[in-house]
């Protein structure tokens, strides 16, 4: 009868150490993104924005212009019950367009990850009618070494919650230099893009 009884406390103990802990992961894909460009203010460039995401200062025709990226996941797959622990972002270098790669020829590309607070739409959104952000829990991608550098498993853990504590003030992310003067840009493969391997994910983890 003892080791009964001391069997059941220690089965009674164990449990709840096993459940409490339970993890699981969701891996999303982009589900739509565009750039804004400033020397084009009323103009939309989603059929640019479908095939790469850009953050530049360059010139056009010898004029100054400052470009930014936006892009969105569904968190809607996220249960509503799970917590989140981990959020990581992986973005990947492209070059089969126009655009380019990276560069740092004027200075630093060094940018930053802001969450989009009010809503957009890609097939019409320009530089006038850009979203606005918050700064707050901002994740930085540190300046780029090759012109098609990937940037694996940023953590954008605190964006992520943000975005789920407040989806009415979340739509997204936007990506932008630190210092928007030319010439530096930073250049990743988009949701559209051809081949899937490189479309940018997200990896939530959630309790």
């Amino acid at each position: 009868m003892k080791f009964i009884f001391f069997y059941y406390c220690f089965i009674w103990l164990i449990v709840p150490i096993n459940t409490s802990y339970a993890q699981d992961s969701i891996t999303l894909l982009g589900k739509k993104d565009a750039y804004i460009n400033s020397i084009f203010p009323e103009r939309s460039f989603k059929i640019h924005g479908g095939t790469c995401l850009v953050a530049a200062a360059w010139t056009n025709q010898n004029r100054p212009c400052i470009v930014r990226a936006l892009f969105d996941f569904d968190m809607s797959l996220i249960p509503s019950e799970g917590v989140v622990e981990k959020a990581i972002l992986s973005l990947y270098g492209a070059t089969d367009h126009s655009d380019g790669a990276h560069s740092t020829s004027g200075g630093s590309n060094e940018s930053e990850l802001l969450r989009i607070t009010s809503c957009w739409d890609e097939e019409s959104v320009t530089w006038n009618s850009q979203p606005g952000y918050s700064d707050e829990n901002k994740a930085t991608l540190i300046e780029s070494v090759l012109p098609e550098e990937d940037y694996l498993n940023i953590d954008v853990t605190e964006l992520v919650k943000d975005m789920i504590d407040s989806p009415s003030e979340s739509y997204g992310f936007m990506l932008k230099l630190i210092t928007e003067e030319y010439y530096r840009k930073m250049v990743f493969a988009t949701s559209n893009n051809s081949d899937v391997s490189i479309h940018p994910k997200l990896i939530v983890t959630f309790e």
